[in-house]
């Protein structure tokens, strides 16, 4: 299991909203997705992934910087667990 930590995320994108963007891209393992809330208009998401790291990173390669929703994409592989 892995983590991506993906950021910019647009203020009015739930998390449904979220998998259906991953699962359009076509990206594997999917499993969590916590929405990191009150970051003003820039939220962000960690997506557990059932993936090694080196799957997770290439995810995190292929996301970062996809423009979705009129904004940027950040993605980052992390090992954040945010309330484990």
């Amino acid at each position: 299991m892995s983590q991506i930590l993906l950021g910019n995320i647009p203020p009015e994108a739930s998390i449904d909203d979220i998998r259906a963007l991953l699962q359009d891209l076509g990206v594997p393992g999917l499993g969590e997705i916590t929405l990191a809330e009150g970051l003003s208009d820039r939220l962000a998401a960690l997506i557990t992934l059932d993936l090694g790291d080196t799957e997770a990173g290439a995810v995190s390669q292929q996301l970062n910087g996809h423009l979705w929703r009129e904004r940027m994409l950040s993605c980052a592989h992390t090992n954040l667990g945010w309330g484990q």
